[in-house]
């Protein structure tokens, strides 16, 4: 059985004694599209500084059933959930308060919940299409500054 004491500091899977599920690793929670990008942003930042990036970004998979890891890898990824849900509003938490993997509560499923939040207008007028628009390119923008920073120099 492999526990934080056996693992290198180094190693994503390593929880120092001051990781805890009830810490709060950014000020500000997401409360939307208004905020993603400054969200995201501390986020990744704060996750990289921990050394879970790695289980966001899916670089650090579930081991396999047989792995010695498995029981220390669902620990930290347990770890990682309660961190995500602790730096979102309510209305968020709801929707991914299921997620069983950190690295699924990504962008998607944070759209999904905003589009369960936030109704689109239906109707044909030029407005509306307009508005439509608007939230297309918004999707499209908070999508380019969510791609991992191995995308950049495209």
């Amino acid at each position: 059985m492999v526990n934080s004491g056996n693992l290198n500091f180094n190693d994503p899977l390593f929880i120092h004694p001051s990781d805890t599920p009830g810490m709060n690793l950014i000020t500000d929670r997401l409360t939307g599209v208004e905020n993603y990008g400054i969200w995201s942003r501390a986020m990744l930042i704060a996750l990289r500084a921990k050394k879970k990036i790695s289980l966001i970004d899916g670089t650090n998979k579930r081991p396999h059933a047989g792995a010695g890891t498995v029981s220390q890898w669902e620990r930290v990824n347990a770890l990682v959930l309660s961190w995500i849900m602790n730096s979102v509003s309510k209305e968020i938490f709801g929707g991914i308060v299921y997620a069983t993997e950190a690295h699924v509560v990504g962008l998607k499923q944070l759209w999904d919940e905003y589009a369960s939040l936030v109704t689109l207008p239906s109707c044909e007028c030029d407005t509306a299409r307009k508005y439509i628009e608007h939230d297309q390119r918004h999707r499209l923008l908070q999508f380019l500054l969510g791609l991992n920073e191995s995308y950049i120099h495209i």
